[in-house]
């Protein structure tokens, strides 16, 4: 008679998928390939699936088991909320999800998030029209081919130059128009009116700033901060559990300026 109980507590199906979700991972981020996206995943929640089943199917085993996952729940809300606390942020961990700040960051990587003073340099100014970007040639490198284009290499404001410094921050910002979702930009400048702080941001592979791009420059309140710590291709998981397998446009585009 077929035993899932058993089954599910059979050490060697736990290493066996613990083995067939690191191989999906590896060959996906080797070749990018759906198939191995969905096999990721499959296995990720046969894991979860495997961990979670009672040991015995009786009332019991059962009420262990719910409560192992409620204890497993509540523990994992006071680790964020700690992390809230200790790094200043509602947000204090997310997934890079596009290939925009090439090389620093990859699609999938997971982001440590920490609230704060912003590193960037600043100016006080209420004349947004009096900035502009100043355009210089550059490499786009896709699929083996090389072209020149022009891309923005600075943005000019109280004529002073701000431009790409490996030093300022990268920040987690809520974009305007809110289609496009959280964005991890690295912040060029920080513009101080009477009202709020916003920032010129801009993607290190980008050909443009986001403002540019038709994204507003994020106000303050906006940001959730800056990241301080990646942890490569962790964040996968999350992104195939929401059906993102594909890769959106410009990973095969690097920008070298």
């Amino acid at each position: 008679m077929f035993d899932l109980h058993v089954i599910t507590n059979d050490k060697r199906l736990t290493w066996a998928l613990g083995g067939v979700l690191v191989a999906s991972l590896a060959a996906y981020i080797l070749t990018k390939l759906t198939l191995f996206a969905g096999t990721s995943l499959l296995s990720f929640l046969a894991l979860v699936l495997v961990d979670a089943a009672p040991k015995k199917m009786d009332k019991d085993s059962l009420s262990s088991t719910l409560k192992e996952t409620l204890i497993a729940i509540a523990v994992a809300a006071a680790i964020w909320v700690g992390l809230c606390i200790i790094l200043q942020t509602s947000s204090p961990i997310d997934v890079v999800t596009s290939c925009s700040m090439l090389p620093l960051l990859e699609r999938g990587d997971l982001i440590i998030i920490q609230g704060g003073t912003i590193n960037a340099p600043s100016i006080n100014t209420n004349q947004f029209t009096n900035l502009n970007a100043q355009k210089k040639q550059c490499t786009i490198e896709r699929g083996g081919t090389s072209i020149q284009t022009m891309c923005t290499s600075a943005i000019i404001a109280v004529n002073q130059s701000f431009g790409f410094n490996s030093s300022n921050d990268v920040i987690v910002y809520e974009a305007t128009p809110s289609s496009y979702g959280l964005i991890v930009h690295r912040a060029w400048l920080a513009i101080e009116d009477n009202e709020e702080t916003r920032y010129v941001t801009k993607g290190d592979n980008n050909q443009i700033i986001d403002y540019e791009g038709g994204i507003e420059f994020p106000k303050r309140s906006k940001v959730h901060g800056k990241v301080i710590l990646r942890i490569p291709y962790v964040g996968l998981l999350k992104l195939f559990l929401f059906g993102q397998f594909d890769e959106p446009p410009g990973c095969d585009t690097r920008t070298i300026q």
